[in-house]
């Protein structure tokens, strides 16, 4: 049988995509669920005390899911590089 070894470089570039794609994922959920909870407290609409519309309550929640989402990102990040140098020493 043939058997694939994998390089220490090609661990660690799984483990920094692994990671920080997870952290992204998980930044998104987390975010459309605090913005699901508390929705009123940001939104900005067209004119002050409207009802706020389907499409600002959504601008919302995608802005709050993507910031979330951009942050758990960095987090994986720099946690699989802190795991990678600690494995590699």
């Amino acid at each position: 049988m043939l058997e694939v070894t994998k390089s220490i470089e090609e661990e660690k570039n799984v483990y920094f995509h692994t990671y920080s794609m997870k952290g992204f994922v998980m930044g998104i959920g987390l975010g459309v669920f605090t913005a699901s909870i508390d929705p009123m407290s940001t939104i900005q609409t067209t004119k002050p005390g409207e009802m706020p519309t389907l499409k600002d309550v959504w601008r919302e929640m995608r802005t709050r899911s993507m910031s979330y989402a951009k942050n758990f990102a960095l987090i994986g990040l720099v946690f699989s590089a802190v795991e990678c140098r600690i494995e590699s020493v």
